[in-house]
């Protein structure tokens, strides 16, 4: 395939996938970007950073099975990190590109490790940003870390609470966030408050929802 911008619908292993490239142009290894969630998708980066990658890069956008505007599986069983490594196979195909470049953000810098440890003949380099260690307990004690430097004294002294009590990490981690609301979450995730709402309004803008399944 000789690598045009737009946007595309291609059947991979019966699920209509989502594709969009951007940059062509450039004509350098694609750069495919896999977002995140699980089940999340890249609306959002596709209007805020990735048109800034796109001025030197290839870009490829694609969202994965059941996530985006990608469709869902006839099954939902058919969610795993097989299946996902076996739709990038098929892109990576439908691209006819030798080799290509990855950037993974949150779940897709692991979901981009796993891709890149069973398709290292097609992958030239990666990119991590912020890669998840999904059900991990170090990834679960990050987060709560990292809510109890943001807080207020009020919920920081509940957190407290609850660390006291005779409880695993994966029962105080579904604990704080139980406590926790959309304010607490942005000021973990955002240095920036401005930049928080944005990414609010794009994710609102999107009507993407994420149903949990890929998780």
């Amino acid at each position: 395939m000789l690598m045009t911008d737009g946007e595309y619908r291609i059947e991979i292993n019966g699920i209509n996938h989502w594709v969009k490239i951007d940059g062509s142009e450039n004509e350098t290894v694609p750069l495919v970007i896999i977002h995140g969630g699980p089940g999340g998708n890249l609306y959002t980066f596709e209007r805020t950073v990735g048109p800034l990658l796109a001025v030197k890069r290839t870009i490829v956008y694609y969202e994965q099975r059941g996530s985006g505007r990608t469709e869902k599986p006839s099954s939902d069983q058919d969610y795993s990190i097989k299946f996902l490594i076996e739709d990038f196979k098929e892109i990576k195909n439908w691209l006819g590109a030798e080799k290509v470049d990855l950037l993974g953000f949150s779940f897709g810098g692991e979901l981009a490790l796993e891709i890149s440890d069973a398709l290292p003949e097609v992958i030239h380099s990666i990119v991590l940003s912020a890669p998840s260690l999904m059900n991990s307990e170090i990834n679960k004690m990050v987060q709560i870390t990292g809510f109890m430097s943001v807080v207020n004294n009020e919920l920081y002294n509940e957190i407290q609470k609850i660390q006291k009590e005779a409880l695993s990490i994966d029962e105080i981690y579904n604990k704080v966030w139980s406590l926790v609301d959309t304010e607490t979450v942005d000021l973990l995730l955002f240095e920036n408050q401005e930049n928080a709402k944005m990414n609010r309004k794009l994710w609102e803008e999107s009507n993407l929802v994420n149903t949990g399944l890929m998780y």
